[in-house]
C-alpha cells in the first residue's frame, strides 16, 4: 500500500490549509482591533468578533465600503470577491470560490460556484475594478493598489 501524494493532492491540501490559516488570521486581527480601539468593558466575545479590521488605505472608496461589510450570502458575486480578496490578498478564482464555500454553507455546488466566480472576477478585471497577474494559465486576482 502506497501513501504517496500526487502534486494535485498536495496542492489541494495546501489550499485548504491556507483558507484555514487566513480565517484564523482574520479572527486574531479582529480581536487585536477590538482590544486596541474599543472599550471592551460590557461587551461579550461575540460583540468583539463583530468588529472588522481596517482596510488597506490604497483601496478606492467604493471597494472599501463593500469590503468593510461582514460576509453576507446576499452579497453580489463582485462584493463576495472583494470581501475574499481583502482577506486573502491574492488568489485564483478557484481559491476565492473555495474560500466562499467554506464561509457559506448554502453554497453546495462547487463547480457552479467556481464558474460564477471565474466569470465575475474576469469581468471585474476587464472593467478595472481589480488587478490580476497571469502565471502560467492562471490569473491571480488582487485588489487594486
Amino acid at each position: 500500500m502506497s501513501y504517496e501524494l500526487t502534486d494535485a493532492e498536495v496542492l489541494s491540501q495546501l489550499r485548504k490549509r491556507k483558507i484555514k490559516l487566513t480565517l484564523e488570521l482574520e479572527r486574531v486581527e479582529i480581536a487585536i482591533k477590538a482590544f486596541e480601539d474599543v472599550d471592551v468593558s460590557g461587551l461579550s466575545k461575540f460583540d468583539l468578533l463583530a468588529y472588522d479590521t481596517d482596510l488597506d488605505t490604497t483601496v478606492d472608496a467604493d471597494l472599501k465600503s463593500e469590503a468593510r461589510e461582514r460576509y453576507n450570502p446576499e452579497m453580489t458575486n463582485e462584493q463576495k470577491i472583494i470581501w475574499a480578496l481583502r482577506l486573502m490578498k491574492e488568489a485564483t478564482a478557484t481559491e476565492i470560490a473555495d474560500y466562499l464555500i467554506h464561509q457559506d454553507e448554502g453554497l453546495k455546488n462547487r463547480q457552479r460556484v467556481v464558474q460564477a466566480i471565474t466569470f465575475s472576477a474576469s469581468r471585474m478585471f476587464k472593467m478595472g475594478k481589480i488587478d490580476a497577474d497571469k502565471r502560467g494559465t492562471k490569473n491571480f486576482y488582487k485588489l487594486k493598489m
